[in-house]
């Protein structure tokens, strides 16, 4: 432990001890040479000399500092020529560099590899922190990285998207990631419950409140106080509870129905739909006021078809999940990469169904 500490102390110091020393040097001997110069009656050339000294001597200092730290850089850059350029994943699968990482002149060589390996730990955290989700392109890649800025932090989310996108996936990861990880979780869509029903589901009601009351129940947001509380389906909420539930946000508390007592509530709210909310709000479905509520983060899910690349991974998850997983041959992931996937993941999982049928729901897709 000791020595680990006092090697990268030293590697710390190392480049500006050693500038700060040619600094000094050349201020003393400058002062020297100006002194003999002028007082001594020294040639001028003088000071030429011992500056053209100086000069060299930063010039070999400079080469050798740059060869001690470029050296095995540039020797690696050599090995990937070699190797053919694979490098190997966390599961110990080759995987291929940017195309060209050793093309070209030494800095872009260098710029290359240093965005191939980032994006490739961006990758390994990404399959750490989000193991539940399976993909690796670019488009993926960004949604996962707001979405852990955002689970830190307390403010409201929307996440929108496409029916089947996994929306619901990204809340519970935001909810796993977050300082409200202990505590309640709770998921309600809006649009599965009938409306008259939809308000005494999320505010809860006293004894006696309706036909039929006949105790005092909890609401959701009760429920999940002190935690979190997600809201599927937000863009089919009906009018009247957009009202209700603009209250809850801007008060922190929420009345049963039925109720005059307004319960203080400690929650993270995150909501979801795959309907345009600013659309909504333009037709008058939606209210202005309560979308810029929500709207305090957006993570906007990305649509298969703009993910093509995770396709075989999906799919291979999703055959492995099966008692006799099947094998993916190229023809039929031929066919799956050519579908656009209008129902997104939730399509792609139902056209994988048991051996027997693999063929003919492949070719219903072409």
């Amino acid at each position: 432990m000791n020595l680990r500490r006092q090697v990268g102390i030293s590697l710390y110091l190392l480049l500006p001890l050693i500038f700060t020393g040619l600094t000094l040097l050349a201020v003393l001997v400058t002062a020297q040479v100006a002194r003999a110069v002028y007082l001594g009656g020294s040639p001028p050339w003088l000071l030429w000399l011992w500056g053209g000294l100086l000069g060299l001597l930063a010039l070999a200092v400079s080469l050798l500092v740059s060869w001690l730290f470029l050296h095995p850089l540039r020797r690696f850059l050599r090995q990937v020529a070699t190797a053919g350029g694979a490098v190997g994943d966390s599961e110990g699968q080759p995987t291929e560099p940017a195309a060209g990482v050793v093309a070209g002149d030494e800095l872009s060589s260098f710029h290359r590899v240093v965005e191939h390996f980032t994006a490739l730990l961006d990758s390994l955290e990404a399959r750490r922190l989000f193991p539940e989700i399976i993909g690796d392109s670019p488009a993926l890649r960004g949604l996962l990285h707001l979405t852990r800025q955002v689970a830190a932090s307390d403010a409201t989310v929307l996440i929108s998207g496409e029916t089947g996108t996994g929306k619901e996936l990204i809340a519970r990861a935001i909810v796993r990631l977050s300082p409200r990880r202990e505590q309640p979780f709770v998921a309600v869509n809006c649009a599965a419950i009938p409306g008259e029903l939809l308000e005494s589901e999320l505010f809860g009601h006293e004894k006696g409140a309706f036909t039929g009351a006949t105790a005092t129940v909890k609401g959701r947001f009760e429920q999940a106080a002190g935690g979190t509380i997600l809201l599927d389906e937000i863009g089919d909420l009906p009018l009247g509870l957009q009202a209700k539930l603009l209250r809850v946000i801007e008060t922190g508390s929420v009345e049963r129905l039925g109720g005059s007592r307004s319960i203080a509530l400690d929650i993270r709210i995150i909501a979801a739909t795959n309907r345009e909310l600013a659309a909504l709000v333009a037709r008058g479905e939606f209210r202005q006021d309560l979308y810029y509520r929500l709207n305090v983060f957006h993570l906007q899910m990305p649509p298969l078809r703009q993910r093509p690349e995770d396709i075989p991974a999906l799919a291979e998850y999703f055959l492995a999940a099966q008692p006799t997983p099947p094998r993916l041959d190229p023809g039929a992931l031929a066919v799956l990469l050519a579908y656009d996937w209008p129902g997104n993941i939730r399509e792609l999982k139902a056209a994988l169904p048991a051996p027997p049928c693999l063929a003919g729901a492949w070719a219903g897709l072409g």
